[in-house]
């Protein structure tokens, strides 16, 4: 398993598409900062702007309506690729298809959990440079973090350790991602369509929550429950979003997606 992930791997870094989406998301998140400094607010804490918690620039929510694309990009192209060239038939033959199909599952999962999280760990460290290490203050209207958003609590009383958990779980999401494209990739047969996909599944579940949300009144504590998934990429959002419910989508996309991806493997046992 650990040899055929280490090619995976190489053919990973080797990907010209994986750079492409490295350096976009790269210059987003530099564009961001300086849209940052425009906007002054120098005193306050440098978690307050942090794209990790809110997206309240034009920037940041180019980002986040980007991320399906770009953490998608990076090598969930490869298995349609694989099975339309007939690079597959000649793997398959010579390793095992669990190891084959579990490596690329692991690397596209991978791929998309750092462009995400390395975006993020990026616009911390450019906020960094200008902005105090101050300990968010509650109450002090700067942030809407209140006990019902995610770990609200570790937000105020241990940062450090509040950063890392959403890093962890940003890298989630980018995998997760990643992993509808790749999924998308054992049906379809165009590879370079496979990166949209995810964008246009992201799309419409924020245009059926909205509806859910709007007709339902789905309510936590009096407050809408965060329904969409483009605003549980984020820790602050304008509804409710505990992280047991962040998680659980998670969990149901990754498992879902991992379903489909390796029924579909089954169809080349036979190979």
């Amino acid at each position: 398993m650990w040899t055929m992930f280490k090619f995976e791997w190489n053919r990973l870094w080797h990907s010209r598409s994986m750079w492409i989406a490295c350096i976009i998301t790269a210059a987003i998140i530099v564009s961001d900062f300086i849209e940052c400094l425009q906007l002054g607010n120098m005193e306050r804490s440098i978690y307050y702007s942090w794209l990790g918690v809110n997206n309240e620039n034009y920037t940041g929510r180019y980002f986040f309506l980007s991320l399906p694309i770009l953490t998608s990009l990076g090598y969930s192209w490869s298995a349609c690729s694989d099975r339309m060239s007939g690079y597959i038939n000649q793997i398959v033959t010579r390793t095992s298809r669990f190891k084959y199909f579990t490596a690329k599952f692991m690397a596209s999962f991978t791929s998309g959990g750092m462009i995400f999280s390395g975006a993020l760990l990026l616009h911390l460290m450019l906020l960094a440079t200008m902005y105090p290490n101050l300990n968010p203050v509650p109450g002090d209207l700067n942030s809407f973090m209140d006990p019902f958003r995610f770990c609200s609590d570790l937000f105020y009383t241990n940062t450090y350790l509040f950063v890392l958990v959403w890093l962890l779980t940003a890298f989630a999401w980018g995998g997760a991602m990643a992993g509808i494209s790749l999924a998308a990739g054992m049906i379809m047969k165009k590879s370079a369509v496979t990166p949209l996909v995810s964008f246009i599944i992201f799309t419409c579940q924020e245009i059926v929550a909205t509806f859910v949300q709007v007709r339902y009144n789905v309510l936590l504590k009096e407050t809408y429950l965060c329904m969409s998934w483009n605003e549980m990429l984020y820790a602050d959002p304008g509804t409710r979003n505990p992280e047991d419910f962040v998680w659980g989508n998670i969990a149901v996309i990754i498992a879902v997606v991992a379903i489909i991806y390796f029924m579909r493997g089954k169809k080349y046992e036979c190979l």
